[in-house]
């Protein structure tokens, strides 16, 4: 056995110290095999020979044949090393080795990203996905620079592709969740969260990025349990210590948060962000244990705050404690007592002032001294007041020229929205109970809410298919093309669809652009677009003899396969008429019919019928189907039915649908 070959094999069982033997043996014998260098490399690493296996890869770039794999190896062990910025270099010569390499661009993506050059990095990784674009790690790291750079809702596209070229990709959930979170949608975010957490439970990432979004969103105590995790994972990060101290902070457990900021404050400088708030925490949380053995008498009557700042610290006390209707009335004392306090809204004590006074409302109450209908109107109407100052806080920050500060604007306001501490003065069932004024005032504020913080999640696929969905061809076609700049993925379903409506929108280059794309795509066996589907869109319109001989041959083996197949027979029908058959299209079409006859499936076949005999100058046959295709669609309507599924009608039907109608509309031949 050679001795390279044996090396691997010891090596992949952990027996490092024989395979580093037979593969330095390798190497003496054959100085020109990059792959013997790269397993020597490996086992010296497992071994802990670090700087020997770096010299081992040097030595390789220098004799190897092809060194690019070797290069890009030394890039990894240094990597690994923690020297990013002397990986660079080996992995630009993979690149300059191997240009057409998805994985080298990535790669050095990672270290040009991790030495704080991200302009080359974003270049790079757009690159590898170019290359590759059915890849979905460069579209992760590509957006997790994006976000960096203030570019969240493009990040967000970027890891939903991520996503659907990798459901299991648990980093791509995780960052998902954690630049939702930073962009205001809790909801989405604490999904995504979830999801990564099911998916690689072991990573520290995973619970430290579900955690914030779940303490956003008010549920501590489950917050608390993932960052403690975390924590336990990764119990070097200064910064799921910050996090985890936040949550308890915000949950009342002073003396966890002491200990736990404590902790975290001698894993870093003080003078880090972490620091900072750390630093505040920690004597915050000391001072309340001072405070706490005076809160009885304070809530007896039988003492007052000393100013306006210890009533705050008292009706914090309150809130983070489940004593939300004394809360709200140390906060109102604390407003009251010091108006400027009303006007810092970052620092959230307007927003739990107004949480404590809804949750107050929502409180039954001991036996016998519950809140009267009254009073909790008169809690909820507090609560508004406060939330409307705060919203017109947020308000002037979406006027500021600061494109952060908007955007830190609308996510505060976008969390409102996904806070369950709210859900009973703003979700439509809750709402419903609350006296008439009430509710309107309270819908009329989320309005207000809704329209400043107005976002779209949806990606340009999305937004494609919704106004496709409702004929605006136009702009349709505006967001597929949208789609395939972000996200070149082959998918053939997709590339129908865009041919489709570039037809409808009067963009007839377009369609055959679109049409030549999937036939070359389909001659160099890619495996994203089906022949079926290219069949099916250079079918759409006339006049395209030659395309329509190429998707025939190609999508022949598929149709036979399933020759017996309604969607089979009315292709092979379609193809049939744009070749000039039509006597040989319309027993097919009516085979197909026989093979299924709901109308969602039917229709394509009355319109392919009508064609077929009207090309045979057989008007009076023609005309049934089309009188019959004409009176179903126009009981639908000009949108695509909500109901489709009942009738068997795949979007990709209605598209074909509406290209043929729109067809026999046309003067007869």
């Amino acid at each position: 056995m050679p001795h390279c070959h044996l090396g691997g094999i010891l090596g992949k069982l952990g027996r490092h110290e024989e395979a580093a033997s037979y593969l330095r043996r390798a190497i003496d014998l054959d100085p020109t095999q990059a792959y013997a260098y790269t397993l020597l490399e490996h086992s010296l690493a497992a071994l802990g020979k670090h700087e020997e296996a770096l010299e081992v890869l040097r030595k390789g770039v220098r004799s190897a044949t092809n060194p690019a794999p070797v290069y890009v190896a030394l890039g990894r062990a240094l990597t690994n090393l923690g020297r990013s910025a002397e990986a660079v270099e080996p992995f630009r010569k993979a690149v300059e080795l191997e240009p057409n390499s998805p994985m080298s661009h990535t790669l050095l993506g990672h270290a040009l990203n991790a030495t704080g050059k991200t302009d080359g990095a974003i270049a790079h990784y757009r690159q590898a996905i170019r290359l590759d674009p059915n890849m979905p790690e460069p579209y992760n790291n590509l957006a997790q620079v994006l976000s960096l750079q203030g570019h969240g809702e493009e990040a967000i596209l970027y890891l939903q592709q991520a996503i659907r070229l990798n459901p299991s990709f648990a980093v791509a959930h995780s960052n998902l969740c954690s630049i939702l979170h930073n962009a205001g949608w809790l909801r989405e975010a604490i999904a995504h969260g979830r999801q990564a957490v099911r998916l690689n439970p072991r990573l520290a990432a995973t619970h430290h990025n579900l955690g914030i979004a779940l303490a956003s969103a008010g549920h501590l105590d489950e917050a608390i349990q993932h960052l403690r995790e975390a924590v336990n994972l990764q119990p070097s990060s200064a910064e799921a210590h910050s996090s985890l101290s936040l949550a308890l902070y915000e949950s009342g457990r002073w003396a966890e948060t002491r200990d736990t900021a404590g902790r975290g404050l001698a894993l870093l400088p003080r003078s880090s962000a972490y620091g900072e708030g750390m630093t505040r925490r920690k004597a915050k949380s000391e001072n309340f244990l001072r405070l706490e053995g005076r809160l009885p008498a304070m809530l007896r009557g039988e003492e007052t705050p000393k100013n306006a700042a210890e009533a705050l610290d008292f009706a914090h006390i309150c809130h983070a404690t489940g004593q939300y209707a004394a809360a709200a009335t140390l906060y109102a004392s604390a407003f009251s007592a010091d108006p400027g306090l009303l006007e810092r809204v970052a620092e959230g004590q307007r927003f739990r002032a107004a949480c404590s006074a809804v949750l107050a409302a929502n409180d039954p109450g001991e036996p016998g001294k519950s809140p009267t209908d009254a009073e909790r109107a008169k809690l909820r109407a507090q609560a508004l007041a406060w939330l409307q100052v705060d919203r017109n806080a947020w308000r002037a920050g979406l006027e500021d020229r600061d494109p952060s500060t908007r955007a830190g604007a609308v996510a505060g306001l976008r969390r409102w929205r996904g806070n369950d501490r709210l859900a009973s003065v703003r979700d439509e069932s809750a709402l419903a109970r609350l006296p008439e004024g009430e509710r309107q005032s309270w819908r009329s504020f989320w309005a207000s809410v809704g329209e400043l913080s107005a976002g779209d999640l949806a990606a340009p696929l999305d937004r494609a298919r919704a106004f496709a969905s409702r004929s605006d061809w136009t702009r349709a076609a505006s967001q597929y093309a949208r789609h395939f700049e972000l996200f070149p993925a082959d998918d053939g379903e997709l590339w129908f669809e865009y041919a489709a409506v570039q037809w409808l929108s009067g963009d007839a280059p377009g369609y055959r652009k679109a049409c030549a794309h999937m036939l070359d795509r389909c001659q160099k066996g890619s495996p994203s677009i089906r022949p079926y589907h290219a069949a099916r869109a250079c079918t759409l319109a006339p006049g395209l003899a030659g395309e329509v001989a190429r998707a025939n041959e190609y999508a022949s083996r598929e149709l036979l396969a399933f020759a017996s197949d309604f969607w089979s027979l009315t292709e092979q029908g379609a193809l049939a008429q744009r070749a000039g058959h039509p006597s040989e299209a319309i027993p097919l079409l009516e085979k197909s019919l026989r093979a299924n006859d709901r109308p969602g499936a039917a229709i394509l076949d009355w319109l392919w019928l009508a064609l077929a005999h009207r090309s045979r100058h057989a008007e009076d046959q023609a005309r049934p189907w089309i009188t019959r295709a004409e009176e179903w669609l126009k009981l639908q309507g000009e949108a695509m039915p909500a109901n489709a599924g009942d009738m068997d009608l795949h979007f990709h039907n209605w598209l074909e649908a509406q290209v043929l109608s729109r067809e026999l509309a046309g003067p007869s031949k």
